[in-house]
């Protein structure tokens, strides 16, 4: 009903979904917990990081949509979308951690160290750069 096309926004569904569902069990279980509240893992910190990635993805999404982002919006967004695809790589990385042979762990651990610089480097944007390239 808005005239947005929905169409680049799918890849954002996922951790989305998964934030609002989180949400929503704190929200309604919160009250039935008995006892100390799960404690926060390392999951939850690499959802959490996800999410804070989706927000902003969605919110420079629908600027792009409605033709009100930016130059610099733009470049975020593209770069937020690559930092979420290493993301989820690094987390299949952790998971595969503990199938690595001894021998080859330092060279896995190394990888990960690689595509955490990687994503925080996606994530470095300097807004002057993009300005200057421009004119």
């Amino acid at each position: 009903m808005s005239g947005i096309d929905a169409t680049p926004f799918p890849f954002l569904y996922p951790p989305l979904t998964q934030m609002a569902k989180r949400r929503k069990r704190i929200v309604h279980e919160a009250d039935l917990l008995h006892g100390e509240p799960d404690e926060w893992g390392f999951v939850d910190d690499w959802q959490l990081i996800m999410w804070l990635m989706a927000v902003i993805a969605f919110y420079y999404q629908l600027r792009i949509s409605l033709r009100t982002a930016n130059m610099v919006e733009r470049a975020m967004y593209g770069r937020l979308r690559t930092a979420m695809t290493s993301h989820v790589a690094f987390a299949k990385q952790v998971r595969a951690l503990s199938e690595v042979p001894p021998e080859l762990g330092i060279q896995a651990l190394q990888d990960m160290v690689v595509t955490l610089e990687s994503i925080s480097s996606t994530l470095h944007l300097d807004p002057h750069a993009l300005m200057s390239d421009s004119g």
